[in-house]
């Protein structure tokens, strides 16, 4: 299909939807080395949204009861495990150091060590406490 002029995508948006937009913003800062970037919050002064960011990469968590009542493809957010088939890739630069600095944090569990794939590089799969896995790639 050749590419069209009406829509460019210069970067991917991606949003997670959560049950606790406090909690997990704690989280992916504190445990996982995430910076908090722009934050919003509803008028009872609850955090419904963040930011969350390093280097130039960025993601949203979104309260997942802020989901408009009409979007029917979201609905099963709310009732469901959150995170299920959803596996976000990162690139690392060392792969063991960042296995070494996750060993045994509170809400992170490790699915799989580093290991080398066979394919010039090394993976290691995490899930966060919100249900999402992490798969760190570092190429060789």
């Amino acid at each position: 299909m050749p590419e069209t002029t009406d829509w460019k995508m210069p970067e991917l948006s991606t949003n997670l939807y959560v049950r606790d937009v406090e909690k997990s913003a704690e989280f992916y800062t504190n445990v996982m080395g995430f910076k908090l970037g722009q934050t919003q919050r509803d008028e009872e002064g609850k955090l419904v949204l963040a930011e969350i960011r390093r280097g130039s990469g960025a993601f949203a968590i979104v309260d997942v009861r802020t989901v408009p009542s009409d979007a029917a493809y979201l609905k099963e957010h709310r009732k469901g495990p959150l995170g299920r088939g959803v596996v976000l890739g990162v690139t690392a630069t060392n792969l063991d150091a960042t296995y070494a600095s996750f060993k045994g944090k509170k809400g992170l569990r490790v699915l799989c060590k580093p290991e080398d794939t066979g394919m010039g590089m090394r993976v290691m799969d995490v899930r966060d406490l919100n249900g999402f896995t992490w798969s760190f790639i570092e190429q060789r």
